[in-house]
C-alpha cells in the first residue's frame, strides 16, 4: 500500500510543530529482494512516489507478462534487479522461473507482480497488484 499524501503532510507537520527536522520517506519493499530497493530522496518528495532505486539496484517497467519495456510515465509490471534480488524460491523452481526472467540486456531481473510507473527521472509510482 502507498502513504496518503494528506496522511503524510499531517505526520510531517507534527514533527516539525514538534521541533523535529526529518521527514517520512517513502520506499518500496518486498521479500523477494530482501530489503528496500528504492527510498524517496531526504529533500525531494514526488507526490505518490515511492522514490528512487538505490544507487545499485535497476527498475524498469515492463509490459505485464513480457519482457518488453514501457516508456516512461507508463503503468507495467515492476521489475528489479540488483545484488538483494533473491536467487530463487526453496525447492521451488516453478515458481521461480515465473517471476525471475533473463532479458535481452543480459540481466536477470525479478518480476514483482506490482503494477507501477516510472517516471522520466527515474522515480517509481507504485499503484497497486497485478497478482
Amino acid at each position: 500500500d502507498t502513504l496518503l499524501p494528506s496522511l503524510k503532510r499531517r505526520v510531517d507537520e507534527f514533527i516539525s510543530s514538534h521541533n523535529g527536522h526529518v521527514q517520512i520517506r517513502e520506499g518500496y519493499v518486498l521479500t523477494e529482494c530482501v530489503t528496500a530497493s528504492a527510498l524517496t530522496p531526504a529533500k525531494e518528495y514526488r507526490k505518490g512516489s515511492v522514490g528512487i532505486p538505490y544507487s545499485d539496484t535497476f527498475y524498469k517497467i515492463v509490459e505485464p507478462n513480457t519482457t518488453e519495456e514501457v516508456p516512461a510515465n507508463t503503468n507495467g509490471e515492476i521489475c528489479i534487479s540488483g545484488p538483494s534480488v533473491m536467487n530463487g524460491y526453496l525447492d521451488n523452481e516453478e515458481e521461480t522461473a515465473k517471476v525471475l526472467k533473463i532479458h535481452n540486456d543480459g540481466r536477470m531481473w525479478l518480476h514483482t507482480g506490482d503494477l507501477g510507473a516510472m517516471d522520466e527521472d527515474g522515480f517509481i509510482y507504485f499503484k497497486s497488484r497485478i497478482k
